[in-house]
């Protein structure tokens, strides 16, 4: 299942707007942006491109005339990656109920995008408006949540079990968890 697929046409992404949050909450959010771990993982289900992302995906309709409409199983994400780069994915099922994950990373996002969701992320007001978001530049590849392709959820762990037993019984210090190298997109990363 490692094909991928060529898909054309354009999604009019619109993001609701947002009055301006008071100084104390949007200093409250700067603190949380900069500590070292940064906010929880859950926001980039919570982001502002990821809640529209939900809306604008509903269903869409491409140049082809096939419908796709949002996977049951699958949240939209809007974030940075490990390179710093701004993407957005959402997981799409075709008419036949095969599962697709399409992502934009990098350039494939549009640059207001990322900007309004930095405007967004810093309580500051947003306007209302539409971003024209092409599904010609994401990357589309089946998705291990499709139907058609069962997901295993009883996993064999015995093995991690015992090295961790072993960790504790030798009185080794567990790792530490290193600092995320993905998340929220930032106005550093803007530039």
């Amino acid at each position: 299942m490692s094909e991928r697929i060529k898909i054309s046409g354009t999604v009019d992404f619109a993001v609701k707007g947002q009055a301006q949050l008071p100084k104390w909450q949007r200093e409250a959010i700067a603190n949380g942006l900069k500590s070292e771990y940064g906010p929880p993982e859950s926001l980039r289900f919570n982001c502002r491109m990821a809640e529209d992302a939900r809306e604008n995906f509903k269903e869409i309709i491409d140049d082809r005339e096939r419908v796709w409409t949002l996977h049951p199983n699958g949240n939209p994400q809007f974030g940075r990656n490990v390179r710093g780069e701004p993407y957005l994915t959402v997981t799409l099922q075709d008419e036949a109920g095969d599962g697709y994950k399409f992502r934009w990373a990098g350039d494939a996002v549009p640059k207001r995008m990322a900007e309004l969701a930095v405007r967004h992320d810093e309580g500051r007001e947003v306007a209302p408006s539409t971003i024209r978001l092409s599904l010609a530049r994401a990357e589309v590849a089946p998705s291990h949540q499709s139907a058609k392709v069962p997901y295993r959820k009883d996993r064999d762990n015995s093995a991690e079990w015992k090295r961790r037993k072993a960790l504790r019984e030798s009185g080794e210090a567990p790792r530490k968890r290193a600092p995320r190298k993905c998340g929220r997109i930032t106005r550093d990363d803007l530039s």
